[in-house]
């Protein structure tokens, strides 16, 4: 082989293993997004209405309430049928929806800030202990 093959293949297979590495990576969880629907909003329909987009199947279902005060929903659709983007702006549009995101994960910060009056501050530390205390 030339020096130029053997360059060659070094080149893609970088690309690939980057590649491949790059797209297990994401921020949120694919086939679910977080939703915040009008409190007399019809729920069947609204999941009828978001059932098809663009002449495809999406298989949307409102799963989960995650807050019932506020009206948050957990929806999955299937994202190997339809974009995640175009399910959004498609939901975005819906008047009966007031906000539509990703299913992000989350994680704890790695860092406490470095403030000499955290302490204080109580709002900003939550460590769970009051909400055990209240449900016994």
């Amino acid at each position: 082989m030339t020096k130029i093959n053997v360059l060659f293949i070094i080149t893609v297979f970088s690309f690939l293993v980057t590649s491949l590495v790059s797209a297990q990576s994401l921020s949120y969880k694919p086939g679910e997004i977080i939703l915040c629907v009008h409190p007399d909003a019809d729920l069947s329909i609204i999941t009828q209405r978001h059932a098809r987009l663009e002449n495809h199947e999406t298989d949307f279902k409102l799963t989960k309430c995650l807050s019932e005060h506020m009206h948050i929903w957990k929806a999955t659709f299937d994202e190997g049928k339809i974009d995640v983007a175009r399910m959004i702006a498609d939901l975005s549009g819906d008047r009966e929806i007031f906000v539509v995101q990703k299913n992000h994960f989350i994680k704890p910060r790695k860092r406490i800030p470095n403030d000499p009056m955290l302490q204080e501050q109580w709002q900003w530390i939550n460590t769970g202990k009051e909400a055990l205390l209240t449900q016994i």
